[in-house]
């Protein structure tokens, strides 16, 4: 290049010969030589080769992809890739969340290019029926890219008038558990038939978990169980839970503390309580009613 007269240049460098660049002005009879160096900032342009979107009955949105550089260069992004909703799809896009780009080689056999990051993860979603986009943001190294939008819905459900009675039983006692099933149609919350609901608990102050079985809601939504007290000492916290299906979402009832005396007899044995898991007969009395999974308003089910 040649300077002009108050000594001003300016060039152009092809990007595709590295990041690196230096100016030199040779020496001559009255000048010494000079020379600078520096770091050329390529920003290379990015695609959304593929994008997933889907909504599990959970309520997390599952979300898989695929960023791909479209020049010939050896490298990809590895900043994370910012995931967004709206409630129609054309405007209003808001941030759900970030998740991490994997550029290492084959780390997806969809994205297994060194020119290639993919992502995957799950996030809470915000709405039950949204849109969805990935939105990669540009920086000094890769120009932004924005992907097509997917539509992810699920129906919304919840348990209301969830009651157990009573709260506290002995050996052989009967309690009631009542509630009642609905689903977010078109047109507002309907109740929900014909639909099984199920029961579990927690050991109170553990991380033990059982299952108590299951019913099914009737015409109108309702379902009733009934249980029976275990001769032991323990406290429980019941829920009630519909799982979900293709088109609507899992609920869960707020939990009930139920608690189960058996003040004829002390089960501790050298400081340590027995554990909450079924011994060989109630194991059997289980067996034989096969917790009873029937389509009635009524029927019977172990506490444990």
């Amino acid at each position: 290049m040649t300077a002009s007269a108050n000594g001003a240049f300016t060039a152009t460098l092809p990007s595709t010969h590295g990041f690196g660049w230096s100016a030199t002005v040779n020496g001559a009879t009255l000048t010494a030589g000079a020379q600078d160096v520096g770091n050329l900032t390529i920003s290379v342009p990015l695609r959304v080769k593929s994008f997933g979107a889907s909504l599990a009955v959970t309520g997390r949105v599952n979300l898989t992809g695929c960023l791909q550089v479209t020049v010939p260069v050896n490298y990809g992004p590895i900043t994370p890739v910012t995931v967004q909703y709206s409630s129609n799809g054309k405007n209003h896009w808001k941030t759900l969340g970030k998740l991490a780009l994997d550029n290492s080689d084959k780390a997806q056999k969809s994205c297994p290019s060194a020119t290639e990051s993919y992502f995957s993860g799950s996030i809470a979603s915000k709405l039950a029926n949204a849109y969805y986009r990935a939105d990669f943001p540009a920086n000094n190294s890769f120009q932004g890219a924005v992907s097509g939008v997917i539509h992810a819905w699920r129906y919304q459900t919840k348990i209301t008038g969830y009651a157990i009675s009573p709260r506290t039983v002995t050996k052989g006692q009967d309690f009631s558990i009542t509630g009642r099933l609905w689903w977010d149609g078109r047109k507002g919350w309907v109740p929900y038939a014909h639909e099984t609901v199920y029961f579990v608990y927690n050991q109170k102050g553990t991380s033990f978990w059982g299952k108590l079985g299951s019913t099914k809601t009737n015409a109108k939504g309702y379902f009733h169980q009934e249980g029976q007290g275990y001769p032991a000492n323990f406290v429980v916290i019941m829920y009630a839970e519909y799982l979900g299906n293709k088109l609507n979402l899992a609920t869960r009832s707020p939990g009930i503390t139920v608690t189960n005396k058996e003040s004829a007899v002390d089960f501790f044995n050298g400081g340590l309580s027995v554990q909450l898991t079924p011994s060989a007969t109630q194991k059997a009395r289980i067996a034989r009613e096969e917790y009873l999974i029937v389509d009635t308003a009524k029927s019977r089910v172990p506490v444990l």
